[in-house]
């Protein structure tokens, strides 16, 4: 379960952070 918690949080802190470098350069853009 420790495992799966810690990936699980991995995982939504790299598609955070992949959003938020996203939307940066968007939002520049437009």
């Amino acid at each position: 379960m420790k495992v799966l918690d810690v990936d699980n949080r991995g995982r939504v802190k790299l598609s955070m952070k992949e959003v938020k470098e996203g939307e940066q350069p968007t939002d520049l853009a437009e």
